[in-house]
């Protein structure tokens, strides 16, 4: 088994020697640019972490780090085991066989001596030993998972989660570094990000997957949709990505290096000109429209003004910690998190989103592993079931509310009630903290709408809430029931169905009666070829990452709102998505050529929805 665990390279760059033909791969591009580096590989699923080499000094450091980590699973176990009671009979089997396996001699010692010979940290050796089981018990006539696999999975998990995160990432994702994954959590993302990593390369995702919504705001060149990638790269090799036509070129020659870089120079798409950041944002008839930046982090709010936000429409709560499976920060941690953030953002509101979490990120039990967890526990369901956890953020955001510019956003609410126990909650810890003598002052609350029931409700909402987001992203999912990180059924996941289209007039003609704002986010929010139609249909309000304003605005100030209602309606009476968007590009084409040049494309933030669906 150990000799088996060394096949994996290290990251090191291949000499002259021993270097491979060039070799191209495509996949779908999701964040656009040009980059070269070298592959680092990126291992894990629920908790993701790089094989880091481990200096022969630090290897008995490294075990005992290990051996610790499974003394603390065992005593997890023991208690979850004492603590079920007669609730389950098959629960606690299940315990039991994870103790029986870590109590296994050949499966802990086959982890300290795959450390010991490959001078590598725990976390790589726990996941390699781990899946060699998992292929051990999987029948030949067997495809898929089994429950024994499942249970040796889970008890590597509880492992890694025990051994936490290493601290030493700088020792191998160095400044041309292009992470290599199956797939990737927006909360590795964040954690790698500021080591600035040149591209990312993935097998599973989509364009409006988390973690490459986050790339593009932070500008890192991503492709996708890469299939067999840990197989063709294995760490080390010298890449080329292309952000815009989803090549990738495995140790290219000296010529494709030279082709690429004159590229890198010279765009290869017409970019839309630099908008006004300085003056209001109006269409050319009046029509006054406002853009909000998405962050998880910024440095401050004249950074966002320059960039054209008039404030922070987003803040994602749960990328600001870091990867946190099992655990969630604690209320003085969140606290200075939130302080921060409205600091930076000085006399602008931010828009504070409570956890949207799943339940699967806060359990290592197999028995609570949820089959669906975009239908499952999650967003504001899972904070209502966690009440103290949720009480706890609710006073970390409004403890941080000092200069009264916070305001709170609940997610995925699905009916009313989901709106008056959050309110309940938020109330009742503002109340605390004002007997307390803390001012919270007095945050709008908002709801995001992004499931079906949300819209039928939306004018019994309205009355109940101070803002809404419409998170188009979800929305798509929902309506449409259609996963969006599932490439198998991209061609089903049309943003100009019109149910959706429908959808979007139906909120914001409720919110216009009401005279509350809705803001409309997600990826169709961020796009300059969408913003006309959104228009169009009476949105005045949009929050996007920052890296998409300048564009959104351009084309904003050039076109002029009663053609956008002529657009909207024409779309309106559509009842084919394919034909929606080419009625939508020739519209452009006719009434905005100086906006929409002939050579449109992704990389001008001009995305279509066919092309959208399927990324």
């Amino acid at each position: 088994m150990v000799s088996e665990n060394k096949l994996d390279n290290t990251n090191k760059p291949a000499s002259d020697g021993d270097r491979r033909t060039e070799r191209e791969l495509l996949g779908t591009p999701v964040s656009r640019g040009l980059a070269f580096g070298i592959a680092v590989r990126l291992h894990g699923n629920k908790r993701q972490f790089f094989r880091i080499e481990i200096s022969s000094e630090n290897i008995a450091a490294e075990i005992e780090r290990f051996d610790r980590a499974v003394n603390a699973c065992k005593q997890q176990l023991t208690q979850l085991a004492d603590n079920i009671g007669d609730l389950s009979s098959a629960a606690r089997g299940i315990f039991e066989f994870h103790l029986l396996l870590l109590e296994q001699p050949d499966y802990v010692e086959d982890i300290r001596s795959l450390i010991r010979e490959s001078s590598t940290n725990a976390e790589w050796a726990v996941k390699r030993v781990t899946e060699a089981i998992v292929d051990k018990l999987r029948p030949t006539s067997q495809s898929g998972i089994n429950e024994k696999q499942f249970d040796v999975l889970d008890v590597g998990e509880r492992i890694l989660g025990a051994l936490g995160t290493t601290s030493d990432i700088h020792s191998v994702i160095g400044p041309d570094s292009i992470v290599v994954a199956s797939s990737i959590r927006p909360s590795t993302l964040v954690e790698i990000a500021a080591f600035k990593p040149k591209g990312l390369l993935t097998e599973h995702g989509g364009w409006t997957s988390h973690a490459f919504i986050m790339a593009r705001e932070m500008g890192i060149p991503a492709v996708t949709g890469l299939k067999g990638i840990r197989r063709k790269i294995h760490g080390g090799e010298e890449l080329i990505v292309d952000g815009f036509s989803g090549k990738v070129v495995i140790d290219p020659s000296s010529e494709t290096v030279a082709i690429f870089r004159d590229r890198s120079v010279t765009p290869p798409f017409t970019a839309i000109p630099m908008g006004a950041t300085d003056q209001e944002l109006a269409t050319v008839d009046g029509r006054k429209v406002y853009i909000w930046a998405n962050a998880e982090s910024f440095e401050s709010a004249d950074e966002l003004r320059r960039r054209g936000a008039v404030g922070v429409g987003l803040l994602r709560s749960e990328y600001m910690f870091g990867q946190r499976i099992g655990t969630l920060p604690s209320e003085e941690e969140q606290f200075h998190a939130y302080r921060k953030a409205a600091e930076r953002a000085g006399q602008d509101r931010i828009r504070m989103r409570t956890f949207d979490l799943n339940a699967d990120q806060l359990s290592f039990n197999v028995i609570e592993r949820e089959s669906n967890p975009s239908l499952g526990l999650r967003a504001i369901r899972l904070s209502l079931e966690h009440e103290p956890e949720f009480r706890s953020q609710i006073r970390a955001m409004l403890r941080a509310n000092v200069a009264d510019n916070v305001d709170i956003l609940l997610p995925m609410v699905s009916g009313l009630n989901d709106i008056v126990r959050g309110r309940s909650v938020i109330e009742e810890e503002r109340v605390k903290l004002i007997s307390d003598g803390t001012d919270p002052g007095t945050p709008n609350i908002g709801v995001m709408v992004e499931v079906p029931s949300a819209v039928v409700l939306i004018d019994e909402i309205f009355e109940m809430v101070d803002f809404v987001c419409i998170g188009t992203n979800d929305l798509v999912q929902y309506l449409l029931a259609v996963d969006r990180d599932n490439e198998s059924v991209a061609d089903w996941y049309q943003t100009l169905h019109p149910a959706v289209i429908r959808s979007i007039k139906a909120i914001l003609r409720s919110a216009e009666s009401a005279d509350k704002p809705a803001i409309t986010c997600g990826e169709m929010a961020g796009s300059a070829f969408y913003a006309p139609l959104l228009i169009g249909l009476g949105a005045k309000e949009f929050s996007m990452n920052v890296n998409a304003i300048s564009a959104v605005r351009s084309v904003i100030s050039g076109i002029s709102f009663e053609e956008s209602v002529e657009l909207a309606r024409m779309i309106e009476r559509s009842s084919d998505p394919s034909t929606s968007e080419m009625m939508i590009k020739q519209f452009h084409s006719e009434k905005w050529p100086h906006l929409f040049p002939a050579r449109q494309s992704l990389g001008d933030n001009t995305e279509n929805s066919i092309s959208v669906a399927k990324k």
